[in-house]
């Protein structure tokens, strides 16, 4: 009995403990690298990760993992034959995972390769035992710590922060997207140095702004970030192409979009709260969304609007001036998620008791109802079967929907065709022959008895 007991609470120590699949992966990689020879270790985001995990409450996790060695590409292309080399850097995929392997510049040691890594916060890395290697730096009279940064939420530059953003413009960006992502702030040295390198965004190419930008706004510390870019003066700088970076965001309250959980499905809702209609060439002069996406952002500002209503009718009418030719071309579940993130940015910014019962009120007038021509029930034959095979179908099925849209109670789909049709075909001069109507609404009845 009490093996038993002990087995069955062995058994559950095992269920509770978490492997980490990824980094065993990774471990082996590194494994076979040192059995060749070589010196290999994991490094970069995922070390940063366990350093943070182990100090700080609020969690971050590393999908990627990448490793960095003294082994050459070649070398390592005959470890893992089938491996792509892209930008110097070798891909492989090892237990249905991938793993970038960088390689010492050659003659080199690991110290002489992490000096040139531009953040502490990637320059941490850990050997097979699972030992975190810390890197240290002198710069002026002090000696910094790359793990002390990660515990401190600390942005910092190794080495000179002038040079480094002189060599590299994008840095600047890049710090704000730390920031944005993390909640880290820069030190003192490499904001002093952001500000006085503004200049230097210009050699930036606009693909590259447009893509730290969508970074910083999706991040979850954006509001941090955008203050922190306003008193810093970026939005007042410049591209290479002269145009200046997202100037209205010098004025704008950031704080509106606190509240907002950031991930892909609200980042439409927080572009369309902190640009106007005017402003919106900006997602696409800096690459920053497609045209369907910046479409996204577009009617989610022309209908912030869309709860201004008292009665059921409003809300209806309201709904239907929304859909205009692009979204009735992508149909009833188009509208449907732009319904549903203006309620949802709706709501997020009005969060008292009415504002949620009109929400709700809108978002059940969408479900109700059918809001585009091929939502309704009737085929175009059996429309040209009742009028002599004359009627205009999209402008009958228009009328149809005309009808639809104002009708208090939603109607039974026999009654399109009992009361409405016939009238709607005689309005626009068509015959209507009464005995196919009848054989049109025998056989909708029997359908809807089937359902």
């Amino acid at each position: 009995m009490v093996v038993l007991l002990q087995r069955v609470s062995f058994l559950r120590g095992v269920k509770s403990l978490k492997i980490d699949s990824v980094l065993e992966a990774a471990k082996a990689v590194v494994r076979i690298i040192e059995n060749s020879g070589h010196e290999a270790y994991i490094f970069g985001f995922k070390c940063h990760s366990i350093v943070h995990n182990e100090v700080h409450t609020k969690k971050i996790r590393a999908k990627n993992i990448d490793i960095i060695t003294s082994a050459s590409v070649e070398s390592l292309q005959k470890m893992f034959p089938k491996s792509s080399v892209i930008d110097g850097c070798l891909i492989i995929n090892f237990a249905n995972e991938n793993f970038k392997i960088v390689s010492f510049i050659e003659g080199t040691t690991l110290d002489d390769n992490r000096k040139n890594i531009d953040f502490t916060l990637n320059a941490v890395a850990q050997n097979l035992d699972g030992k975190l290697l810390d890197y240290k730096f002198k710069y002026g009279n002090k000696i910094y710590s790359c793990i002390e940064d990660i515990k401190n939420m600390t942005i910092r530059l190794i080495g000179d922060p002038v040079k480094r953003i002189k060599a590299n413009p994008l840095l600047i960006l890049k710090s704000f997207s730390m920031m944005a992502r993390f909640g880290y702030t820069i030190e003192p040295n490499t904001l002093i140095s952001i500000k006085a390198s503004l200049e230097q965004l210009k050699k930036v190419n606009i693909e590259s702004v447009g893509k730290e930008l969508r970074r910083i706004v999706n991040g979850k510390h954006a509001v941090l970030a955008l203050e922190c870019m306003k008193e810093c003066d970026v939005f007042n700088s410049e591209d290479c192409n002269n145009n200046v970076i997202l100037k209205s965001f010098n004025t704008i309250n950031f704080n509106k979009i606190k509240d907002f959980e950031k991930n892909q499905e609200t980042e439409f809702e927080i572009w369309s709260i902190l640009l106007k209609i005017d402003e919106l060439d900006e997602l696409t002069k800096f690459k920053i969304m497609n045209e369907e996406e910046k479409n996204i952002v577009r009617w989610l500002i022309e209908n912030e609007n869309m709860y201004d209503v008292q009665t059921d009718i409003d809300c209806i009418k309201a709904i239907k001036n929304s859909i205009g030719n692009y979204e009735k071309d992508k149909g009833i579940h188009y509208i449907k998620e732009l319904i549903t993130q203006n309620n949802h940015k709706f709501t997020v910014l009005h969060t008292d008791e009415q504002s949620k019962k009109t929400a709700q009120k809108i978002f059940f007038w969408l479900r109700a109802r059918p809001y585009f021509v091929d939502q309704i029930d009737i085929k175009n034959n059996e429309i040209k079967a009742i009028s002599n095979n004359t009627a205009n179908v999209l402008m009958t099925k228009q009328h149809l929907l005309d009808k639809l849209m104002v009708a208090k109670n939603y109607p039974r789909t026999i009654e399109l065709y009992t009361t409405w049709l016939p009238k709607i075909l005689k309005e626009d001069g068509y015959d209507v022959v009464q005995s196919e109507i009848d054989k049109i609404v025998e056989e909708k009845e029997i359908e809807e008895d089937n359902k």
